[in-house]
């Protein structure tokens, strides 16, 4: 049996974790500006864009979990045309 996100997340809440700690950052900015295929102000208005990208970051950096969220007021100045 594969050792899953679920398991690493139960065997760290009763503090046994086998490998690492699970990880799932806040990290909605630097996901939308790195793994999206849109500016970040379009990902920061649109639920699936953003979830995409979140998804995609997750897979390709390796953590564990995401929070598909991204505050639309703050859009980098930069990325807002």
């Amino acid at each position: 049996m594969a050792y899953t996100v679920i398991t690493r997340l139960e065997d760290t809440l009763e503090g046994v974790p086998k490998d690492r700690t699970p990880i799932g950052p806040l990290v909605g900015g630097w996901v939308s500006k790195n793994f999206s295929d849109f500016l970040v102000s379009k990902t920061a208005q649109g639920a699936q864009l953003i979830a995409k990208a979140q998804i995609r970051a997750m897979e390709i950096v390796g953590y564990n979990a995401f929070f598909a969220y991204a505050d639309a007021l703050y859009v980098p100045k930069e990325d807002t045309g």
